[in-house]
């Protein structure tokens, strides 16, 4: 951040009046050495509210003016080994990227493969594609604004490094090519991890007869998603007794997956490409390898009576044609693993050629195989014989008002109770955005043993899409916070057991506002862990 720029702030929860701060502001300009430099910066949404009574008397600077002149963020701390490379956005998934590298780009890619440590030009946020992807993998990620230009980076390009990532700065040094080796023999997973699969469990499941447990039955996304149906909630005015979920859901088990590679004959290829990806290093050819198994999958027929069970199936929980098949594996959401974002989910229609049912699941079951997830796997040593996918069904949404992602601890400091919410209206992607846009993200702070006290929130960044006012109502966010915490209770207490405090404890939990009513769903929940 600008050193010449200094802030005088208050604690969340802190019921300073206005006047009190403009009269604090004066005796700390009058006896301070930053004198007129300093400008008031109203952290929490009730010091927001109140700046008109006092932007004609004292200089305020807003969060975006603080991000904006910040040139170093550390996003995931840590120690890093490897070569130095300055890799222009365009060209990422063009050039061969080896996993000891460590990555300076011009801007914020969407996605980055397995490298050694990932420095961007462009601000992240805490739940950005990359910045989750550098947490599952202990990846060392921050920002420097002018990595580009900088001497030390220009200094050190395509030379070994080892690079430093604090909460408040950096530190590179130049090392030999055995010490990058060295550090990474110390770091490799030798034991491979073997997972389970149901292979035998026929017909469509409902949600109410799955559990937490099921995950080698139906995938980990379907099984938590299915412990969201069982969690009371107590809303009057909605008028609703359980977590509100997207209708028509049911799971397609693993079974259904195994039995069309084996029918097809493509159980055998499998084998046959995996033996071959093992000797193969550049990318291309894995790729090739990969979209092998991908286009068998696709283009063998489905069995025509479990398309058609599928298809009575979604008949008869609904008036609902648009359905949304979502991947659901049993390499995600795991101790181990994370496997956030590397398969892919598709939508299918009843009667439409165009966008069928059979393709939306072939598509879903063959995305098991993409690149990244295929690479993810094998950085952790994941057993690929092991590895298959379910589904998760449900209908789709057209439309959406908002859309967002919540982690049920403060990631900043899990000792201190707040949920990290961000949101973005409309359809557009927090996780992926598209164009540069920045989703609106704060902070829910609550005292768990003091139900009555008041939550605080604490802007990070209003949405590019709406600046300067929350696209959230404050009703709205409280209604959020309750559902998140009930949700939160129920997996801590009676589903995963952790040994985290209940503070420190966080899910991953996917919501949406719909365009209709804007009613509040809960599409998504998964355990938050970040890399040992």
């Amino acid at each position: 951040m600008d050193s010449d720029i200094w802030t005088i702030e208050f604690s969340i929860g802190d019921q300073i009046d206005s006047s009190s701060i403009e009269s604090l502001y004066n005796k700390v300009v009058q006896y301070t050495f930053f004198g007129n430099k300093l400008k008031y910066f109203p952290r929490s949404e009730d010091k927001i509210k109140n700046i008109d009574l006092l932007k004609d008397k004292i200089p305020i600077i807003s969060v975006e003016e603080i991000y904006k002149n910040q040139k170093y963020q550390a996003m995931n701390t840590g120690i890093t080994y490897g070569k130095l490379r300055k890799i222009n956005i365009e060209d990422i998934g063009k050039v061969d990227i080896n996993s000891h590298d460590i990555i300076v780009t011009n801007g914020l890619p969407n996605d980055m493969p397995v490298v050694a440590g990932i420095i961007t030009t462009e601000h992240q946020h805490n739940l950005s594609h990359i910045n989750v992807l550098s947490v599952n993998r202990g990846t060392p990620n921050m920002v420097q604004t002018d990595a580009y230009t900088l001497s030390k980076f220009s200094e050190f390009e395509n030379k070994y490094v080892m690079l430093n990532v604090s909460a408040n700065d950096f530190e590179m040094k130049e090392v030999t090519e055995k010490e990058v080796s060295d550090f990474w023999l110390s770091k490799q997973n030798k034991k491979i991890i073997s997972l389970e699969i149901d292979r035998t469990t026929k017909g469509l499941q409902d949600m109410k007869n799955l559990s937490h447990k099921d995950i080698k039955l139906v995938g980990a996304k379907a099984a938590n998603f299915a412990e969201l149906t069982k969690i009371e909630i107590n809303d009057e005015k909605d008028n609703s007794s359980f977590v509100r979920i997207p209708e028509s859901a049911f799971a397609i088990p693993m079974y259904y997956y195994l039995e069309h590679l084996k029918e097809n004959g493509i159980d055998v290829l499998i084998e046959e490409k995996l033996k071959e990806l093992k000797d193969l290093t550049d990318e291309n050819s894995k790729i090739q390898k990969l979209k092998e198994i991908q286009d068998a999958i696709q283009n063998a027929p489905i069995n025509k009576e479990f398309l058609k069970d599928v298809e009575n199936k979604i008949t008869s929980l609904g008036n609902y044609k648009k359905m949304k098949f979502r991947s659901s594996t049993n390499a995600e959401d795991l101790e181990e693993f994370n496997g956030a974002g590397l398969y892919d989910s598709y939508s299918g229609e009843l009667g439409n050629e165009k966008k069928s049912i059979e393709k939306a699941i072939k598509k879903v079951w063959a995305s098991l195989w993409n690149y990244r997830a295929y690479e993810e796997r094998e950085y952790f040593n994941i057993d690929e014989k092991t590895v298959a996918m379910g589904i998760l069904v449900h209908r789709s949404f057209p439309n959406e008002e908002l859309n967002g992602v919540a982690i049920t601890t403060n990631i900043a400091d899990r000792n201190y109770p707040a949920f990290t919410i961000n949101a973005q209206l409309g359809e557009e992607s927090v996780v992926l955005p598209e164009n540069g846009s920045i989703p609106e993200q704060f902070l829910y702070y609550f005292i768990y043993f003091d139900p009555y006290s008041e939550p605080q929130i604490e802007y990070i960044t209003y949405s590019s899409l709406s600046p300067n006012k929350s696209i959230m109502t404050d009703e709205e966010k409280a209604y959020l916070a309750y559902v998140l915490n009930s949700i939160k209770k129920k997996f801590y207490y009676d589903i995963l057991l952790t040994n985290e405090s209940f503070t420190s404890f966080g899910l991953d939990i996917e919501f949406k506002f719909d365009t209709s009513d804007r009613k509040l769903y809960i599409k998504q929940v998964r355990p938050y862990r970040k890399a040992k």
